[in-house]
């Protein structure tokens, strides 16, 4: 992912405030297409205003890549400066996944955490995230429902993570099957892959644990069958193919554990 500036100059003070509202409005059209991260800052000096924000490709801003309410924001936007914005980009954002660039992908991951930026579905080959607008067959009400799966399942790591009075709640919603946030992700898995026409696959976290020997034991909680992979596909230990499952095996066992 990349840090990335867009400067625009309004055609005079009087339209400054003008350009600041229509400019938050055209990065929130880019952040839910996919375009930029959730993470973008708007500032003013005189009659320059400048967007802040992190693009999953070098190109994310291009013309082509947006949708119909990003370019009618852009045209009004148009109508205010004296010129067409200048973008670069400053520099690649740290701790970020590049963008996945397979010409072929052979299934999806739904997955996340609490520092993510990037996309919440990441290419079954490379394991890189896959820009939504890139997918081409979602319209944006998928790609908002992919996102605010997305922001759901942060609040609930985030929860998990501080171990404080959520942190069991969170843990069920992120772990269990027949969690809300579980049959929500499934659901936008199974919508996500009639449109593309690829396998689309869920995590189950798991962080608790009895024994590793009990881990490689473990059975896919919706089908009962074996699930455990004999290699691990990067963080995931067990996949399920009729199920569309994924997940890991536990961190954290008893001290007395095998």
């Amino acid at each position: 992912m990349f840090d990335a500036e867009v400067r625009f100059v309004a055609t005079r003070s009087s339209l400054t405030q003008k350009l600041v509202e229509e400019l938050w409005l055209y990065a929130h059209a880019l952040c839910r297409n996919g375009q930029i991260a959730d993470d973008y800052s708007v500032s003013r000096q005189a009659r320059r205003v400048r967007l802040l924000c992190i693009l999953p490709e070098r190109g994310s801003l291009e013309g082509m890549f947006h949708d119909k309410r990003s370019r009618a924001l852009l045209r009004s936007i148009g109508k205010l400066i004296t010129r067409p914005p200048t973008k670069s980009i400053t520099g690649e954002a740290a701790d970020t996944p590049p963008s996945c660039s397979c010409r072929r992908r052979s299934c999806l991951h739904l997955f996340t955490h609490m520092f993510d930026d990037s996309s919440p579905l990441a290419c079954g080959n490379c394991s890189q995230p896959v820009p939504l607008y890139r997918l081409h067959r979602l319209d944006v009400r998928s790609r908002e429902a992919l996102l605010g799966w997305q922001s759901d399942y942060q609040a609930c790591d985030r929860l998990f993570i501080s171990s404080g009075f959520g942190e069991m709640w969170a843990y069920r919603q992120m772990s269990r099957l027949d969690s809300g946030l579980t049959m929500d992700g499934r659901e936008l898995c199974a919508a996500v892959e009639a449109k593309v026409r690829v396998p689309v696959f869920y995590y189950l976290h798991k962080y608790w644990g009895r024994s590793n020997e009990m881990e490689c034991k473990r059975l896919c909680p919706s089908c009962g069958k074996s699930w455990l992979l004999s290699e691990p596909i990067g963080i995931f230990d067990f996949k399920c193919d009729a199920c569309r499952l994924l997940s890991s095996k536990a961190v954290d066992f008893p001290s007395n554990a095998n």
